[in-house]
């Protein structure tokens, strides 16, 4: 009897412990959650957007009262958030998109090839140095698979990093992978992975934030983004917005 006493009192003990554990366990998920909040949304135009669109996209944002972040600015917040990015370095960043970052007040963020500054209509150091000036853009590099895969890389992604900064006179920590994944055969799946094993190998200490071109959700150091499509509606992407949440 002594011993079945004693059986029930350490059954009792444990289950007692193990609802005390699952408590402070959700005690704690619900405090990060009211503290850390959500990650701000990370959008990506790969090509030329016409300025009616984008206008009427940055409309659409600050009505739903989100605030536009700089790729550098990735972190958690109680405040809707989204970073615009860009994976497109023609002119038209300069002469359609700035002026209605300014217009609103809006923040962007541009991947660029520094080796491709100035060429057949891509943006000029000019453009650049002003548009960093202004305080609305910010600049990183940009490449895909088949040029990380390129001898000696790591020392051509540290020129360019360098290039950037010698540019905008500021520090340059983002880069983004600008491959697009999609699909979900074996291919693309073995693709996308040694895609994103070079990226985190080559550009280990040599930039903070690396975005990819997916809808998948984050991988290591790697930043997830919503593709924007060429003609796609304020009302899609708010609802894309949420659903990539």
């Amino acid at each position: 009897m002594k011993a079945k006493k004693i059986s029930i009192f350490i059954i009792s003990c444990t289950c007692l412990l193990a609802y005390l554990t699952f408590a402070l366990t959700v005690s704690i998920n619900i405090k990060d959650k009211l503290i850390l909040g959500n990650l701000p949304v990370s959008i990506v135009y790969r090509d030329t957007c016409s300025a009616n669109q984008f206008d009427s996209h940055i409309i659409a944002l600050k009505e739903a009262q989100y605030s536009c972040l700089f790729a550098d600015q990735y972190s958690k917040s109680n405040n809707k958030s989204v970073i615009i990015t860009f994976d497109c370095m023609m002119e038209h960043i300069y002469t359609d998109i700035f002026p209605i970052l300014k217009k609103h007040g809006a923040k962007a963020t541009v991947f660029i090839q520094p080796d491709k500054i100035g060429i057949n209509g891509q943006l000029t150091r000019r453009q650049i140095k002003e548009m960093q000036k202004s305080g609305l853009i910010r600049f990183g590099v940009g490449a895909s698979y088949n040029t990380i895969r390129q001898q000696n890389i790591r020392q051509t992604l540290k020129e360019q990093k360098r290039i950037i900064e010698n540019i905008t006179q500021s520090s340059c920590r983002i880069f983004a992978l600008t491959d697009s994944f999609y699909g979900t055969s074996f291919h693309v799946k073995r693709y996308k992975k040694k895609a994103l094993k070079q990226a985190e190998r080559e550009t280990r200490g040599i930039y903070s934030y690396i975005y990819m071109t997916d809808r998948s959700k984050s991988l290591n150091r790697f930043i997830p983004r919503l593709v924007v499509k060429n003609g796609c509606s304020a009302d899609t992407l708010l609802s894309d917005i949420a659903d990539f949440r």
